[in-house]
């Protein structure tokens, strides 16, 4: 088992601690070791669920839909602004 390991958040510059255990499911999952801290990641993740992505990228994005009982995938557009 790995030790405890500090890193700094790319985002706000704090330490936070990234534990053993947290090292052990990321490597089981093949991840990097996280960039921002706990906080950070969470601000982030809401952002990008509201749609305040900081880069704009193409694309669409998926949600569920409930059809005759069935659940299926259903893609949803999104509009995306261009700067020209």
């Amino acid at each position: 088992m790995s030790a405890d390991t500090i890193l700094t958040c790319r985002d706000c510059g704090q330490a936070f601690t990234f534990t053993s255990g947290e090292q052990d499911f990321y490597a089981s999952r093949g991840f990097s070791e996280p960039s921002r801290c706990a906080d950070c990641r969470a601000t982030r993740k809401s952002q990008r669920d509201a749609g305040g992505s900081s880069y704009g990228g193409y694309g669409s994005s998926s949600s569920m839909a409930v059809v005759e009982g069935a659940t299926r995938r259903v893609a949803v557009a999104r509009r995306v602004r261009c700067s020209r």
